[in-house]
């Protein structure tokens, strides 16, 4: 660390080579690549559909409730499970995007056993942040009534 004299704080020191990945990740996403750009490079896959999505948090507070209904804490199946209580409090609530093997050994911590299996995919594109074709059109606004319709109605 080195303590910078203008004005009191400290700075970790960076390699030549962090340096360099650090400039070359600024320079990639100076243009703010859009969602379609960054999946055509390769670099990163398409979000989860929403349904999937829905799919995990129905597993997820399931598992939560038969972590409640055994009686244990969060505390005794993190530790069981080998991770971070914060780590199991995300699980629960269906946020991030764990591994097979992370899922697999919260469900053993539970004492259940993880199965899978395979369903019909849906034929429904479904686009993040859109509203596909085949939902149902929101509904249409009902006029107010003022004072001189009811009036008129009478």
């Amino acid at each position: 660390m080195k303590m910078d004299a203008r004005n009191g704080k400290v700075r970790a020191r960076v390699s030549a080579e962090q340096k360099a990945r650090d400039d070359a990740v600024r320079k990639e996403f100076t243009n703010k690549p859009g969602l379609e750009e960054l999946v055509a490079s390769g670099k990163y896959l398409p979000p989860i559909k929403m349904e999937d999505y829905f799919e995990f948090a129905r597993f997820a507070k399931t598992m939560r409730k038969c972590r409640e209904e055994m009686g244990m804490t969060m505390a005794a199946v993190a530790e069981e499970a080998g991770m971070e209580e914060a780590a199991l409090s995300r699980l629960e609530r269906a946020q991030g995007n764990p591994t097979i093997r992370t899922v697999s050994r919260w469900v053993r911590a539970v004492g259940k056993r993880l199965t899978l299996g395979l369903a019909e995919a849906s034929k429904e594109k479904s686009v993040v942040g859109k509203i596909s074709a085949k939902s149902p059109a929101p509904p249409k606004p009902v006029a107010k009534r003022t004072r001189k319709s009811a009036n008129k109605s009478k």
